[in-house]
Parts: C-alpha cells; sequence; structure tokens
C-alpha cells in the first residue's frame, strides 16, 4: 500500500504540468489498486479508517474518470479520421475541438483538487496511517491470519464469481453483465498481483497471461461504448441547423455506426475468448495454488 501511494504522488506533478495523460492513467491505476485492497482484505485493518478511505479513493477514481475517458479517446483522432470517407474526414475537427476544450475543463478540476486543503489533509492522515506499527490493530479478525491464507481465501472466492458470472455472460452476452464482469475481473488480477509472490512465479505468471487476455477483449468493449455515448452526447450538443456542422454530425453518425460495428464483433469474441479463461486447464490451476484442502468447491 506504501508503494501504490509513493506511485500516486510521484506522477501528481505531472498530471498538473500536463505532460502526457499517462501521469494520469499511472495515478488513477494506483488509486484504483488500494480501493481493492482496502475493499477485498476485511478484517485484516482498523475498520473504521479503511472505510473513511475507501470513500477518499472512490472520490479520487470519480474525480479523474472524465478526464481519463477524454485522454483515451482524444488518442484515437488519427484512427476516427482514417475511418471516415474522404467527403467526411474534416468533418470531425470540430468534435475533436470540443473534446479539448472539455478536457482542459476537467483537467482544472483535478489540477484544484490535488492542491486544495482537503487533498493535503488526506495525503498526511493516510501517509500516518500507512506509517503505524504492524500489529497495532490485533482485535480485527483476520490481522492474525498467515497472509497466504487469506490470499488463497480471497483470490479463489473472487475466481469463483467470475466462472459464475462468465458463464451467464456467455449465454446472454449482456452489455451491463461484461460491464460487470471486467470490475471483478481487475479486482481478482489486483489480488494475484498483490499476493504474487508467495506463489510460483511462473505459474502466476500463466495465470496472468490468461486473465490479461479477457480483460483486453472487455476493456476494449468499454472503452468502445463510452466512444459512442461521447459522440452521440456531443451531436446533441452541436446545433443541427448551424451549416458549420452539418459534416460533424454525419461524421459522427458514420463514426458510431461504424463503433457500434467493432463493439459487435469483440462481443462476439467474448464467448471464445472466456471459453479459454475457464478451461480446464486453467481451472486445474486456480485450484492447486489457492483452492483449501477442505473447502468445498464446484467450480
Amino acid at each position: 500500500l506504501f508503494f501504490l501511494f509513493d506511485v500516486m504522488r510521484k506522477n501528481v506533478s505531472g498530471i498538473k504540468d500536463d505532460i502526457d495523460s499517462e501521469f494520469v492513467h499511472d495515478y488513477r491505476v494506483a488509486t484504483r489498486r488500494t480501493r481493492s485492497a482496502l475493499t477485498q482484505l476485511k478484517g485484516v485493518l482498523p475498520q473504521d479508517k479503511t472505510d473513511r478511505f475507501k470513500a477518499d479513493f472512490a472520490d479520487l477514481g470519480q474525480l479523474t474518470n472524465p478526464l481519463r475517458d477524454l485522454d483515451v479517446f482524444l488518442l484515437k483522432e488519427d484512427t476516427y479520421r482514417y475511418m471516415l470517407p474522404e467527403s467526411l474526414k474534416d468533418g470531425i475537427d470540430p468534435i475533436f475541438e470540443h473534446l479539448r476544450q472539455e478536457r482542459s475543463q476537467e483537467l482544472e478540476k483535478v489540477r484544484l483538487y490535488l492542491e486544495s486543503p482537503q487533498y493535503y489533509r488526506f495525503k498526511n492522515d493516510y501517509g500516518e496511517f500507512l506509517r503505524e506499527p504492524a500489529g497495532f490493530n490485533s482485535a480485527a479478525p483476520n490481522s492474525s491470519r498467515q497472509v497466504i491464507d487469506l490470499a488463497r481465501e480471497r483470490i479463489y472466492r473472487r475466481y469463483r464469481r467470475i466462472l459464475r458470472d462468465g458463464r451467464q455472460a456467455q449465454k446472454l452476452v449482456n452489455e451491463q453483465d461484461l460491464h460487470r464482469l471486467r470490475i471483478e475481473c481487475k479486482k481478482l488480477r489486483y489480488l494475484i498481483e498483490f499476493f504474487s509472490s508467495l506463489f510460483p512465479p511462473e505459474k502466476i505468471a500463466d495465470l496472468l497471461k490468461q486473465m490479461r487476455k479477457l480483460q483486453d477483449n472487455l476493456g476494449d468493449f468499454n472503452d468502445l461504448s463510452i466512444q459512442c455515448e461521447q459522440l452521440l452526447d456531443i451531436s446533441a450538443e452541436l446545433e443541427a441547423g448551424d451549416e458549420r456542422y452539418t459534416k460533424s454530425l454525419l461524421a459522427i453518425g458514420s463514426l458510431v455506426g461504424l463503433l457500434e460495428r467493432e463493439k459487435g464483433q469483440v462481443k462476439d469474441k467474448f464467448v471464445d475468448t472466456f471459453a479459454g479463461f475457464s478451461s480446464k486447464g486453467n481451472r486445474e490451476l486456480y485450484k492447486e495454488l489457492f483452492k483449501h484442502k477442505n473447502e468445498e468447491v464446484s467450480a
């Protein structure tokens, strides 16, 4: 947790100076991993402080969500231009100008918060929390457990949930189910990475390789969904009667159609991708590494 906190601190100046979008990305990954740890490892740390900092990290995620979504979209400008017919290529210029203005506003919101007294208090309080001596909360129900036992329990429980939800999603391939499954997969990957040093590295590498394939598929689907929504939101803001935006509205319609088609292709790939993740070999490896010998499980 202290390492992740250090990653956050090191990326703050890069965010405020707007050096590169990767500073925002790395900061957000560290906050998500931290929140996941605080949420998943129940009964290890003081509950009142855990609840407080979980809320703080959730707020940081909400604050930076729009900025990251806009960064991902803006990086696609050349790709989108290439996708359009020649007659509509310059129609995306007003769209991306609009997005750049929106991004400037979101960046300013993030800057102001990172320089606020509220954020300063959070940094100090969380730093003190991480520096408290080990064993300070021996009354917490899981604080005296062997770490490997807790790791196995939490990882295997999360894996079983993903198998259940993924099999359901395979049958229906519902968009909401895919979004929920993407979040569950992130939580599982974070748990495995948190405790990877407790298990054989080559076997952990195999698990993570299979997991990344599934996450890439679900992540692509999520990005395409967000970009379609953003384009439709922009089209609602552009004045239909204004001749300056005629091409832009046509370009948006064309792009949404192409992105929806791509979404369908990614969705179709999900069934096969999840089949690989839930294969017998992968299930056996999870059982070997994480299942307690006395635990009755049907997976």
